[in-house]
């Protein structure tokens, strides 16, 4: 759990009254998996009250759930492309501005390109990258601690000026930071959804086709034993004692068999409507903390941005430009909420 904290605005250096920042209980893959596992459960429980005979709803049933586990396929593979693209364009961002750090070397605007921090201060960027891990619990707080991070550098320098080199310093710790968010809160989440309705969904398959098999074998087997029945009655003689018997206990066991098969359809059937037709309940904590990180990430680099036109203004001046980048207004974060909570136990 993040514990609720007050911090200054990571804008601007002021002595207005802090804001408080509303943290919320951090939703791992373990959590979700029960919350996820709960509301199947209740779905199971309620079938089995009703009792249904749905058998012929299965097939058709299945073909949707076949087409859920490629849509589930697709959601995995585009959760973690998203993922690696991310943090290949923040690597190829960070680059290009060492590069320019490199050739701004004894030039007169060295100070607003690629004049580096000191080195305590990235000293304690590379702890927070090394924290910064997805075994890491603390990683929302991360962030605010880049933030804090920088606003102690710059009182301790005195000035209101980063270089660019200095600020996409922070940002790219920022960025490991939102990282690893991104793999709590949106891949974890994707891949353990889809392990559960997988393996759920796929044993109940497994187990109602055995049932299945079991029912067809005796009805089989009656078969079989109704027709030499009949030949012996067409030759005029009764069918003996011993052969009646069999006859009722396999018409029995069939009955059983049935009755088994018909109540594990049942189940199954609400089983998979309750992954596809109203699999919205897990979808929708997904994709609102989706968008909250979204909104997360826009924020933090937005805090970058923002300090990055303070640092154009300034080298604008020393070249003799005139300001032309208009202010970047102060942004809120949004704090990450619990996925599955709402409508998921229902």
């Amino acid at each position: 759990m993040f514990s609720h904290s007050n911090r200054s605005s990571p804008d601007k250096i002021t002595d207005k009254p802090k804001e408080q920042s509303k943290e919320v209980e951090q939703e791992t893959p373990r959590n979700a998996s029960a919350k996820i596992t709960e509301r199947l459960n209740k779905v199971l429980q309620e079938a089995s009250a009703l009792g249904k005979n749905r058998s012929a709803d299965l097939v058709p049933l299945t073909a949707e759930y076949d087409q859920l586990k490629h849509q589930f396929r697709a959601l995995v593979s585009v959760v973690k492309n998203y993922k690696t693209k991310t943090i290949a364009m923040n690597d190829a961002k960070f680059q290009l501005a060492e590069q320019l750090a490199t050739m701004s070397k004894k030039s007169p605007i060295y100070d607003e390109i690629g004049n580096d921090i000191d080195e305590e201060t990235s000293a304690a960027l590379k702890r927070l990258y090394q924290r910064s891990e997805p075994s890491d619990h603390r990683r929302l707080t991360t962030t605010d601690e880049v933030t804090v991070l920088k606003e102690e550098y710059r009182k301790h320098k005195g000035t209101d000026i980063l270089s660019m080199y200095g600020l996409f310093s922070f940002g790219a710790a920022q960025d490991v930071a939102n990282s690893n968010e991104y793999q709590t809160h949106v891949v974890d989440y994707v891949v353990e959804w889809e392990r559960i309705v997988t393996e759920r969904i796929d044993a109940e398959l497994k187990y109602t086709k055995e049932l299945e098999n079991t029912r067809r074998h005796y009805e089989d087997k009656i078969i079989g034993l109704r027709e030499k029945s009949n030949e012996i009655e067409e030759k005029g003689k009764e069918p003996s004692k011993g052969q009646a018997e069999k006859l009722a206990r396999n018409e029995d066991k069939l009955k059983d068999a049935f009755t088994k098969h018909e109540r594990q359809a049942g189940k199954l059937c609400a089983l998979i409507e309750a992954v596809t037709h109203e699999g919205y309940k897990d979808l929708y904590p997904l994709v609102k903390n989706y968008m909250k990180w979204e909104m997360n990430r826009i924020s933090r680099e937005h805090d970058i941005a923002e300090r990055l036109s303070e640092t154009l203004d300034c080298m604008s001046e020393k070249m003799g430009s005139r300001k032309s980048v208009p202010k970047v207004e102060e942004q809120k974060y949004e704090k990450l909420e619990e996925p599955v909570e709402s409508e998921t136990g229902q």
